[in-house]
Parts: C-alpha cells; sequence; structure tokens
C-alpha cells in the first residue's frame, strides 16, 4: 500500500522541529508533504534546511483552516492513483471548534 503524510502548517515550526523528525523516522515507506498556509516564523526554510526528503506546498495566503484543508484533500486526491487509502487526523485544538456530528 502507498501512503502519504500531509501535515497541514501554519507558523508551527516550534512544533514541526518538535515531531517531524519522528513523523520522517517512521514514515519511511510515506511520501511525506508539508501544506504550509503562509508561515511567516521560518518553518519552510526549516524543512527545506534539514528534511530536504520531504514535500512542501506552500500557499501564498493564509486562507484559514477549512479552506487550506480543503486544498490540502485537493493535492491528495490528485495522488489517488497512487494511494489506496486516504484518512485525515486533527489536532484538539482543531476539533473543538468543529461541529458536533
Amino acid at each position: 500500500m502507498k501512503i502519504a503524510v500531509v501535515i497541514l502548517n501554519w507558523n508551527g515550526k516550534q512544533l514541526l522541529e518538535q515531531f517531524l523528525p519522528s513523523v520522517v523516522q517512521f514514515s519511511k515507506e510515506a511520501t511525506v508533504y508539508i501544506a504550509d498556509n503562509a508561515s511567516t516564523d521560518d518553518s519552510v526554510a526549516f524543512v527545506k534546511a534539514h528534511f530536504p526528503e520531504v514535500s512542501i506546498v506552500v500557499n501564498p495566503t493564509n486562507t484559514g483552516y477549512a479552506l487550506y484543508d480543503v486544498k490540502a484533500v485537493e493535492l491528495a486526491q490528485k495522488f489517488k492513483a497512487n494511494f489506496e487509502k486516504f484518512e485525515e487526523f486533527a489536532n484538539e485544538e482543531i476539533l473543538a471548534g468543529a461541529p458536533k456530528a
């Protein structure tokens, strides 16, 4: 099975420094993408310098989580022929504002 890991990012350099090493280490069979939402904290430069194997997609303007999430899903769908399964995970802060199903 082919796997893509798409990480949405906005000014998350500190979190990327903390967690991206593990994601890369334990995702050897996956293609890892950072979908950046116009960060101003050097997130993109950090990833380029320390993780050249990670693909970066940069949105030139901050469109907010919902719209950029849709764009990240569109990115994943472009590769749908190459990936058998798509799942999305979000942190508690994002889910706290989501309507209950």
